[in-house]
Parts: structure tokens; sequence; C-alpha cells
């Protein structure tokens, strides 16, 4: 009897420490109308900073402008503009000669009416200037031979070009890639009709169709 009274007394006293069940329902509770699965954060994120801005790709450096160069000559001037990147072997021969100044003083040797002229081998005296080592033929690589474009003269040896040139009078189709054309007149081709225009007379050798009168270039320089 003991035993059960106090057993009593315990589960007495195990109902009254129940937490009170509240059967209402709380409007204002959030968890009634959160998103299942959604759990708010404790603390709300510090904000990132932004990133550094990635700077725009380097443009890769433009190619350079095609070289031209001034032709000085006794009977007027001429801009010539070169084929660089087309026939760059020819194109750098044909510079180091002009930076050597190895033009300066040479003649128009050869004048083909309608055809071409040709010059910067010989001297005012005729005499055939000493020259480099010939070069490869870029002349299938090359423009067409067009009325004002410049090639390279050369022998029967496709690979023998140095530094004697000739300047189209007009398109001379037969020549297309076998005599490199590496530029063309950009001013003064009236210049060039000029000379393709003048008396001529023959001395023989090289010289069966050379100016009667000397048509001189004074200089080639880049410009």
């Amino acid at each position: 009897m003991r035993t059960r009274t106090m057993g009593l007394f315990l589960l007495a006293l195990f109902v009254m420490a129940l937490p009170a069940c509240n059967s209402s329902t709380d409007d204002t509770d959030s968890s009634a109308t959160a998103p299942p699965t959604y759990k708010p954060p404790a603390k709300a994120p510090e904000p990132k900073p932004a990133p550094k801005p990635v700077p725009a790709a380097t443009a890769p450096a433009s190619q350079p402008a095609n070289t031209q160069v001034v032709i000085e000559t006794s009977l007027g001037t001429m801009v010539v503009q070169l084929d660089d990147k087309r026939t760059p072997i020819t194109v750098t021969n044909f510079l180091q000669y002009v930076d050597d100044k190895f033009y300066d003083n040479t003649i128009i040797h050869r004048v083909e009416k309608g055809f071409v002229i040709q010059g910067g081998g010989f001297d005012t005296s005729l005499r055939e200037k000493e020259t480099r080592a010939p070069i490869i033929n870029e002349g299938k690589k090359g423009r067409q031979n067009t009325r004002g474009s410049i090639a390279m003269a050369r022998t029967p040896d496709p690979n023998s070009a140095t530094c004697q040139f000739y300047i189209n009078l007009k398109h001379n189709a037969m020549l297309d890639g076998g005599y490199c054309a590496f530029g063309e007149v950009i001013e003064g081709m009236d210049v060039v009709e000029k000379i393709g225009a003048v008396p001529t007379e023959n001395r023989g050798g090289a010289f069966t169709s050379i100016p009667a009168d000397q048509v001189v270039i004074r200089s080639i320089r880049r410009k």
C-alpha cells in the first residue's frame, strides 16, 4: 500500500512538469508560411567585394604599313609603295640598296616605249655598279606586272636579280610569275610616263634603248 501511494505521487509530479499544449493556431508563426526546406540564415552574409575588372587582352600590334620610297629623278619625283609582306625577300634586298644609297646618281638606262623603263645598275658614266649576291625569285608570290608596278630585272636565270629594277608602262601579263613585281607607283605616274616617252638611241650592249638625254636617278629614300 505504501509503495502504491509513492508511485501515484511520482506520476503526479511528472504530469505537472509537462508544458501546456496550445491547441490554437498562431497566425504570426512564420513556420506556417515558410517554404518547405527553407532555413533562414542565422546571419546575413556580408557583401562580397566587387571583382576587380579584368583588363582586356592586349590587341596584337597592327602590322606596319607597307614601306614607301621616294624616287627622285632628273625628270621628276615618284612615290612607290612596296609589298613588304607579300615579297619580303625582294623588298628587304631593295631596301638594303636604298639604305646604302646605292641608287644615288644611277641612270635609267633602258626605255622601251609602251613596255618598261629600267634602271638602278649603271652610274652616270655608264659603269655597271658592283652588287651583292642575287636573291631568290618571289615572282609567283608577287603582284602582277600591271601598269605602274615595280619589279626586279634579271637574266634568263630566274634567281639572278640583284639591284636593277623596272617599272611597267602597261600590264605586261607575259612577265607575271616569272618576274617579281614587289610594289607600285602611288604618286608620280606622270613622271614614269614622261620618262617612258623620251627619245632613245642604240649604243649597243646593255644600252640598245638608252635615253638620248640622260635620265638620272638622283636618289631613292624611304618616305
